[in-house]
């Protein structure tokens, strides 16, 4: 099993390095500016020590776990949603909060139900917000107000549930 994976693995790798120009990327290389690299893997971490906060609410109402025992999942969801297809690095991240920090699957599919409904809400307020400023029509404002409401009513309704599961 191990083996299939690792000649798998190999025989993709080999079919990237040889669909890429190397001299082009020796030349990107050589070219980049790393001043900036610094201070964006500073924000990388501030962005992913606050979604580990995020998380630390969104499950605060069963389990209390620090945002740094949550730290470790977030960067496995990331690296997952990274080498995997369709976001299936969240099932990652599920599986490792059910190993390593006894969080139950179904609490975790829960609060990436969330996290997605508080994205689309802040997604569709900079949607709203954008359209407004350029001024680009009543049918895309529409699109955007409709976006909104759908966020708004999805996270409403998640979160009664949520609060009250008898519903």
């Amino acid at each position: 099993k191990l083996l299939v994976t690792i000649v798998i693995s190999v025989a993709f790798a080999g079919v990237f390095i040889a669909s890429i120009n190397l001299g082009q990327v020796a030349d990107s290389l050589r070219d980049a500016n790393y001043v900036l690299v610094v201070p964006a893997l500073g924000l990388f971490a501030l962005s992913v020590a606050f979604r580990s906060l995020r998380w630390r609410a969104f499950l605060l109402g069963t389990i209390d776990l620090s945002w740094r025992a949550l730290l470790p999942s977030v960067l496995i969801g990331y690296a997952g949603n990274n080498l995997l297809p369709l976001r299936a690095g969240e099932l990652v991240r599920a599986e490792y909060l059910y190993e390593h920090l006894g969080v139950p699957r179904m609490r975790t599919f829960g609060a990436l139900l969330m996290e997605r409904l508080f994205d689309g809400l802040v997604l569709a307020t900079f949607v709203l917000w954008g359209l407004l400023i350029v001024d680009s029509g009543a049918g895309y404002l529409t699109i955007g107000l409709v976006l909104l409401v759908g966020a708004v009513t999805g996270f409403v309704f998640c979160t009664a549930v949520a609060n009250r599961p008898g519903l």
